[in-house]
Parts: C-alpha cells; structure tokens; sequence
C-alpha cells in the first residue's frame, strides 16, 4: 500500500506540470481529478462517500480533524484503492472493473465496496483521543516517517500510533467491514480465503504466527501482500466468532480502550494476549478444515490420468482441439513470463508467444 501511496503522490506531482486536474470540495470531502472522460461517475463517487462517512462518522464516534483527499485515476487495467492517514487523510481510487476470478473479490457494486474499505483504513488510523489531539497540535500534525531520520517513527508514533501496525491489521478490519456494510458480501465469507487455509491443513503445512507472518510470509508471499489480507480477515472473523463483532470494533476504536499500542488494546478488549488468542484460532482453524476436508474426502474422486510431474506454475482455461488433440492455454511459470503455450497428452510443450502483464489470479486455474 506504501509503495502505491508514494507513487500516485508521484503522478499528481507530474500531472501538476503537465495536465490541469480538477478539483470538487464539500463540507467532507475534496475531490481530485484530471480527465473529464471521469465525469460521470463522479456524482456517484461524491454521493457514495457522503452517504458512507456519514454512517462511519456515527458508527465510530470518530470526528475527523480533517476531510479526505480522494484522488481518482484511470491509470491501471483492473480497479484498485489505497488510503493512509498520514500526513494528511488520503484516498486513491482506480475506476477499472476489479479482478473478480475465483471469488477473490465478492462484491455489491465497486465504488461502494473500494470507499467502505478505505475509509474504514482512514478511520483505524485517524482516530485520536486527548493525548494524540494534544501531540498532533504540538507537531503541528501529523509528520511523516522519513527513513533518513529515524527519528520520525516515533513523532509518528506519538501522533497516529495505529498507523505503524502491522498490515494484516489494517486489512483484516477493512475486509470485515467492507463484508458486514455489503450485507455478507465480501471477502470475509469469500471461498478463495476458505480455500487457502484448507490446502494449508491438507499439505500439513505452517499457519503463521504474527511475528511470522510478518517476516517469513511476506517474503514467500506471491500476491504481493496478499496474505496479510487473507490472515487479517481470517483471525477478524475468528474473533468475531469468539467474542462478538462488537468486541472487534471495541479493539479497533481508539476511544474505547485509550491505548494507542493496538497490543496494549487487544489485552484491554479481550482480556487476554493477542498471540495466545491467535494460537487458539490457529487450532481453531486446523480443527475446521480437518473436519471439511474429511467431508470432501467421503466422495469419490474422479478418475484422472497425470500427464507431467513437474511442479509448473499457473494455467489459464484450457481449451482442447479435437483436429490437432492439443491443448491450448494462458501459463505463468513461477521463474519465468507469462505465455501462451500448446501441449499435447504426453505433456509436450510448445511456447507459442509471451503475453503481457498477465494478471497474477486470472491465470489461475
């Protein structure tokens, strides 16, 4: 998300010299935009978000010190946001249709479903009680971390604490909002996080712990920070099981427990230690899927002959030709472009040609 922030903050500074943008403000939002081909969903954006922090406003008791920057762009293939609260409350928003394949993104309707997640992003981090009103008004702000100065981490520290917390909890409350304001339809109950975890019990392989996830599982992470999202969500949704969703937004807003440490909160909220709680969801989760995998394993398999033993990489559909008896389809190797390749059934391949930024799910199959 970082990465993303920098470099549209980038593309507005290069857009400034070179196109004119345009701007809408509001009681509660400000709007930046540089196309009018954008025109006709702005109304929807600007009602969307009007509608939604409103109902978060309440939902939270958050006041916000300040309104939102929404920048809107067209820059990508497939839509996509981002948001931070520091320095200032920013929104990114990318108009393209999202990646829908295997139910990674259930969703009501996009622009609905990308504010409802940002905006929650925006409320965890900005929320403030006394002490960080008092700290915000003695930095004049909220100054941002510099890796050449050390130093700012904790002046950012003492401003937006939950900002410097780890991905997954950002992402496991933004994904179980985004879920429980489209009614159910989310990631939270998607069939793409159930199936990661079940392949996991299957291979007897590790669920991480905080700390190794945050080092080990971002580092064999191939959706690129994919899986703080679906262990976020997982463990939300686990204590929302346990405890009570309420319990979950208790430890997420600021001004019910007064512990900027998200730690120090959770020990608050659930009167127990954040990694002995998420110990016991990994049991948890191991006993769910043990028994779902115990279910599936009472049917019949259907017969299958195995034509490579090699481990490849990521097909697309296949589509057989019933002339050549070859089988044509999209690939992506794990060390290697994304192609187009044909195989017959003896597993002889042929690259036909490369394609270009293949997606990293829509290859999937």
């Amino acid at each position: 998300m970082k990465k993303s922030i920098i470099y549209i903050f980038f593309l507005i500074f290069v857009s400034l010299s070179a196109i004119p943008l345009m701007q809408i403000e509001t009681e509660d939002i400000n709007l930046v935009y540089y196309s009018n081909l954008h025109d006709f969903i702005i109304p929807h954006i600007l009602n969307t978000h009007h509608k939604t922090w409103e109902f978060d406003k309440g939902f939270w008791n958050y006041i916000p010190n300040e309104k939102p920057v929404y920048f809107i762009n067209d820059f990508s293939d497939y839509g996509n946001g981002g948001a931070t609260g520091l320095p200032q409350n920013y929104v990114m928003l990318s108009l393209a249709p999202s990646i829908n394949a295997f139910d990674i993104l259930p969703q009501t309707e996009r622009v609905q479903m990308l504010t409802t997640h940002e905006l929650t992003h925006i409320i965890a981090m900005d929320q403030s009680n006394k002490t960080l009103k008092f700290n915000r008004k003695l930095f004049l702000g909220k100054p941002t971390t510099d890796k050449n100065h050390p130093e700012t981490i904790l002046y950012a520290y003492l401003t937006v604490p939950r900002f410097l917390s780890p991905r997954w909890y950002h992402e496991g409350i933004a994904v179980f909002i985004e879920t429980w304001q489209n009614h159910g339809i989310g990631r939270s109950l998607g069939a793409y996080d159930e199936m990661v975890f079940r392949a996991i019990v299957n291979d007897d392989n590790k669920i991480f712990t905080p700390f190794d996830l945050e080092a080990e599982g971002t580092a064999i992470d191939f959706s690129m920070g994919g899986i703080s999202y679906i262990y976020g969500t997982r463990f939300v949704s686990y204590l929302a099981v346990t405890y009570s969703p309420e319990k979950v937004i208790e430890w997420y807003n600021i001004n019910k427990s007064q512990k900027s440490n998200f730690e120090s909160a959770f020990k608050y909220t659930f009167d127990d230690d954040l990694v002995k709680v998420w110990n016991n969801w990994i049991k948890y989760e191991r006993e769910w899927q043990r028994n779902n995998l115990d279910i599936v394993s009472s049917n019949k398999l259907t017969n299958s002959t195995q034509i490579s033993d090699k481990l490849n990489g990521s097909f697309s559909k296949m589509f057989y030709d019933d002339e050549s008896h070859l089988i044509y389809t999209g690939y992506k190797p794990y060390n290697g472009k994304p192609q187009l390749i044909s195989f017959d059934l003896q597993g002889n391949v042929k690259r036909l040609t490369n394609i270009s930024n293949a997606a990293n799910y829509t290859v999937t199959y």
